[in-house]
């Protein structure tokens, strides 16, 4: 049996804040951040990108956690839902 990376299967629910960008504004980097208070980087590969598109949106997302990566939670996104968005 290999003892090498594992990934962990999570469904994880929060709101898509922006966390990096371009030096011209756009947005370059996205995380979850959960109601748990957790906040999961975005792996902007894949249907992981699209999520660039929902910030501040509330999303239901389901992937794997990568192995640690300098300390941070990094998800792979596999796919994921947007609740609809509320009239304020």
């Amino acid at each position: 049996m290999s003892h090498g990376h594992r990934y962990r299967n999570v469904t994880i629910k929060g709101i898509v804040c922006p966390t990096g960008w371009s030096a011209r504004g756009d947005v370059e980097r996205v995380s979850i951040m959960t109601w748990d208070e957790d906040e999961y980087e975005v792996v902007l590969e894949d249907i992981g990108r699209d999520l660039i598109e929902f910030p501040h949106r509330t999303v239901t997302a389901r992937g794997h956690i990568v192995p640690e990566f300098r300390r941070r939670k990094l998800i792979q996104i596999k796919s994921f839902s947007v609740s609809p968005a509320q009239d304020n």
